[in-house]
């Protein structure tokens, strides 16, 4: 920052995380790792970051945990040979679940910030009053 800059104020800053993986050391991967180490960084520049994680992610860093509820698949569902697997099934529906109680919330937060892998976070900025990046464009 020059000597004619201000500083901007701070921003309520929302992270989509892995809601699998807790954010937390030792880290599953790099993603983790990462978002841990964004989390950390912003919140040093004085932002409010609220991360959104699976369990046994870091409390430090302000986590909600994203819940992974059982998958309820009836007994055709599981022979059908393109059924996919519960594990995945329930962390889908626990990111469309809090991209509904965003998009409930709009001044909530300044930005959301997707930092996950599955879909529907960086499928649903269209539809999400808040402005949203994510780490994938």
């Amino acid at each position: 920052m020059t000597g004619t800059q201000s500083p901007t104020a701070p921003l309520r800053i929302a992270l989509i995380a892995s809601a699998r993986h807790p954010i937390a050391e030792p880290f599953a991967g790099g993603l983790e790792a990462h978002t841990w180490t964004l989390s950390a960084a912003l919140r040093s520049r004085g932002h409010e970051v609220t991360v959104f994680a699976g369990p046994g992610s870091d409390p430090e860093l302000g986590v909600v945990e994203m819940p992974l509820r059982p998958a309820r698949i009836s007994e055709s569902a599981r022979q059908d040979t393109s059924m996919v697997a519960a594990p995945w099934l329930e962390e889908h529906h626990a990111y469309l679940q809090l991209m509904l109680e965003l998009a409930r919330t709009p001044s909530r937060y300044d930005l959301v910030h997707n930092n996950s892998l599955n879909y529907p976070p960086w499928r649903w900025p269209p539809r999400s009053p808040s402005p949203t990046s994510t780490g994938k464009e």
